[in-house]
């Protein structure tokens, strides 16, 4: 009886991993969330900046989501990255479209404040 179950289960599995289950398209409003949270080309003629943001109050990793998405939108940022455990995040973005003052100000989620700002390098 246990070689029975064990052959069946072996047969379920070969032929689990030998179809190919099709990619279900994606909810319109989950779509354009993927999109808004990729990240964007930088053009090479894009005065581009790193800063770094304190953020106080998260509470867990979707507080750092949330943060996350709110300043991807922003035009200009060309990509964020926030660690709820740490308490802060980077953010690249266009200092010829908004200071990093006003990236952390546009945190309206949790207060967010500049801790450093420089230079980026790719």
């Amino acid at each position: 009886m246990k070689y029975w179950i064990l052959a069946l289960l072996l047969s379920v599995t070969l032929i689990g991993c030998s179809t190919q289950a099709s990619q279900p398209e994606l909810p319109p409003g989950l779509q354009k969330w993927n999109e808004q949270m990729a990240t964007k080309d930088i053009p090479s003629d894009a005065d581009v900046r790193q800063t770094t943001l304190a953020i106080n109050g998260m509470s867990c990793p979707s507080c750092a989501i949330g943060v996350e998405y709110q300043l991807k939108q922003l035009n200009g940022v060309y990509d964020a990255e926030i660690k709820y455990p740490e308490g802060n995040g980077v953010i690249i973005y266009d200092s010829s479209k908004l200071s990093a003052k006003e990236i952390a100000e546009s945190s309206t989620i949790y207060p967010a404040t500049v801790a450093s700002d420089e230079p980026y390098e790719q």
